[in-house]
């Protein structure tokens, strides 16, 4: 089907959707801290009793927070950091939890940080930003989760469960309506299509508001360059607009007792702005694009116009996708169930990013990129020994095919478009244990085998004949390819000890990796280099405990890594070409840190809950070539803070028979990072504390609830990222939205 009528497709289901779809009853409280069920072991567990580092919401919980998207949940989660993504990096994040994890979209790199939705992993950094729609709960383990999450989670794992149809007609519909235009909506609906057999549940998404940084025509008021008037005086347009629309449809038989079948489809349009950028700085004052500096966080002269050339790039950053999943459980006894979970998701995408800032752009790029993926994994769990050895034995096997298309228009150092294809092809056996010798103790082993092949390709064509190589020194790589095997053991064990039914103390080793690859950003040939994966031995000891009848509960845990084979991207010249942005093996490092949550219910109605973290990395091994490009001992991994902080309050209050309020107050810090390896001046990102509010209020049916809130209540200026790109010599950052106000209506039934 050719790509208009995809969209059309897709278009008509999102219609269909929100006409069929008319929420879940929120949960009051109950004088006790809400236990929550999680499924990291393969089996379901009180979050208490699961001896690995998990924060864990439910949907109350992500209401509560208004957190929308995966972004927001990093706010509530000790030592996890998920930046927004700059303007070149398109619907993308730069992720790490524990100071591990991966910042470049690209698709012949891993993510570092798993994130999986209903147990089907999502293979690219590219596309995770995912919204929270109708969601159960989410579950964010930290530490490597190379035996247990698999494919590439060395540094933790991000699961997101969808709540399942029950056919009880239960639903929900709301809508908001906030600043610059915000426009939301969502919905679903849960009902039945054959009685006690055969269910379904539909929910769906809208979202629309306008950018918080205006385009201005530089010329217009200067008459230095020829204006791009439009026709709102000197304002041409905005970046950081978003408007997104996707569905789900869930369909839930169970033909027999022992059969479970569960059939999900997904689909996603993403027709949002550029990603919001300002020129902050460049590296040379005799620059030119010197006099374009912004004069405040949401102004900028971008034209996405090269005058020289005479093109231009829309100044927009689209997306569009699909996901389809079965899941098949079949209890063979009642110690055995065999499980068969299978996938296949794919997407399409494009984006700009002015990398100059200004109005004479000699440095545009244009990424384009169409990627699918097919999974296939099988477990079987069973229980033995009188119930007290769990087990669950898996394969697991995952093609993933993608495209790269790009316009690298370099300025004097050269111009030419690309077509890189990126395959992977990878296959994993595993299995766990938890044996319980007596009732408090339960031991733990796991192990996971993983075989991987990767290919990447280059193409480099000339922008005035494509059907033609590009230019020296970049013709030559046309055609070129490399093929990188690799193979890999994991294990993990754990002890973990009961002492009272509201303490439990554990301690885990557990190792995990991130794949290697070949650079898929070769300049020469000399620069098609492979390199190797990363490597982690985690030691982690910690406690989880309830307090006062469940009034209060503090899990704290404490962890050391030895960090091996460290991939970087060197920037500086390598293989005596200027321009590198290759991926190396550059050393080892430790890393420690301390993480904390601590949960308040002191009197009825009133919840604080608290999280906090800290971290110490430290180099103790260095290649030559990290050093030369200015890596050095002493210095820290890009995007990881050492400190990050949230606290947030909440109090329901009565009404009687007029229902009642709560009001609350989330207030976040994050410590400052940087955003290139070599920890410079120019890509230092500032630390910066912001707090959100929202006052609720719900009928006493609890069917109707009215909210409003504010984000950056105290309207902080502020950066949640830094790029600093060596081919133009720039520096731009990527402002936090202000102060925005929102009003919801919710209904549920």
């Amino acid at each position: 089907m050719n790509t208009i009528g995809k969209l059309d497709t897709r278009r008509s289901l999102l219609a269909v959707a929100i006409t069929l779809i008319s929420g879940a009853v929120c949960a009051q409280s109950t004088g006790q801290i809400e236990e929550v069920v999680v499924t990291a072991q393969f089996r379901e567990q009180n979050l208490q009793s699961t001896p690995i580092s998990i924060t864990a919401m439910n949907a109350e919980m992500l209401s509560a927070r208004g957190h929308a998207n995966v972004i927001d949940v990093a706010s509530a989660a000790p030592g996890v950091t998920l930046q927004p993504p700059s303007a070149g990096t398109g619907k993308s994040m730069a992720a790490s939890i524990r100071g591990i994890g991966q910042y470049d979209f690209n698709l012949a790199l891993e993510p570092g940080v798993g994130i999986y939705i209903d147990d089907v992993y999502h293979p690219t950094l590219f596309g995770s930003v995912f919204d929270l729609l109708d969601l159960e709960r989410v579950e964010v383990l930290r530490g490597p989760q190379g035996t247990l999450a698999g494919k590439n989670s060395i540094g933790g794992a991000i699961k997101l469960h969808s709540r399942k149809p029950t056919g009880d007609g239960d639903g929900f519909i709301e809508a908001t309506a906030g600043s610059n235009s915000r426009r939301d909506f969502r919905a679903a609906y849960d009902f039945s299509l054959i009685p006690d057999q055969l269910f379904m549940r539909v929910s769906a998404v809208s979202k629309f508001r306008d950018g918080h940084v205006d385009r201005v025509d530089y010329g217009c008021h200067t008459g230095l360059v020829p204006a791009q008037v439009i026709d709102h005086g000197c304002r041409i347009g905005s970046e950081g607009g978003e408007d997104y629309h996707g569905m789900r449809a869930a369909l839930r038989w169970l033909p027999t007792e022992n059969l479970e079948v569960n059939f999900a489809v997904d689909l996603s349009e993403d027709d949002s702005e550029a990603g919001a950028s300002i020129l902050a700085t460049t590296f040379d004052p005799a620059n030119a694009s010197t006099p374009y500096i912004s004069p405040d966080p949401y102004t900028s002269y971008a034209t996405y116009t090269n005058l020289d050339k005479g093109y231009s790039v829309p100044a927009t950053s689209t997306a569009s996708g699909e996901g389809y999943a079965l899941d098949i459980s079949y209890q063979i006894s009642d110690q055995l169930t065999l499980r068969s979970i299978t996938s296949y998701r794919e997407y399409e995408a494009a984006w700009s990013m002015d990398v100059d800032g200004g109005p004479i752009s000699t440095t545009l790029q244009r990424y384009m990129l169409e990627y699918e993926s097919t999974t296939q994994e099988f477990r079987l769990s069973g229980i033995a020994l009188n119930d007290s050895l769990d087990y669950t034995l898996g394969t697991y096997w995952f093609r993933g095919r993608g495209i790269q298309y790009a316009r690298a228009d370099l300025g004097p150092v050269g111009d030419f478009l690309t077509a890189d294809p990126a395959d992977t092809d990878h296959l994993a056996v595993f299995l766990h244990t938890s044996w319980r010798p007596v009732d408090a103790l339960e031991l733990s082993f796991g192990l996971r085998y993983t075989d991987e092949e990767k290919e990447v390709a280059y193409v480099r064509l000339d922008p005035a004949n494509p059907s033609q190589p590009a230019a020296p020194p970049f013709g030559p790589l046309d055609g070129t390819s490399a093929v990188t095997p690799e193979d890999r053991v994991d294990y993990r064990a754990s002890v973990s000890y009961n002492w009272t039914d509201n303490f439990m103390t554990f301690a885990s080793v557990s190792t995990g990796y991130k794949g290697g690859g070949i650079n898929p950003r070769a300049f020469t040939p000399a620069q098609v280099v492979p390199f190797g994966p990363e490597e982690l031995i985690a030691y982690e000891i910690g406690f989880k405990s309830d307090w006062f009848d469940r009034r209060a509960r503090l899990n704290v845990s404490a962890f050391f890594n030895d960090y091996e084979d460290i991939q970087l991207t060197i920037t500086t010249g390598y293989a005596d070409f200027p321009l590198s942005t290759i991926p190396l093996n550059v050393g080892e490092a430790e890393i420690k840190g301390v993480e904390l949550e601590l949960q308040l219910e002191p009197i009825d109605g009133l919840l604080i809950d608290i999280a906090a973290s800290t971290l110490d990395f430290k180099y103790t091994s260095l290649t030559d070539e990290a050093q030369a490009s200015g890596v050095k001992y002493g210095m820290i991994r890009e995007f990881t803070p050492e400190k990050q902080g949230t606290l947030g309050i909440q109090y329901r209050i009565p009404l009687g028979s007029f229902g009642s309020i709560t009001p609350r107050l989330d207030v976040v810090y994050q410590g400052s990072f940087h955003t290139g390896a070599d920890n410079s001046a120019f890509n230092y990102n500032d630390s910066y504390t912001y707090s959100n509010a929202k006052l609720t209020y719900t009928a006493p049916s609890e069917k109707w609830e009215v909210a409003l809130s504010a984000t950056n209540l105290t309207d902080k200026e502020y950066f949640v990222n830094t790029f600093a790109n060596p081919s133009s010599g720039t520096v731009s950052k990527t402002p936090a939205r202000p102060r925005e106000y929102a009003l919801s209506v919710r209904y549920n039934f």
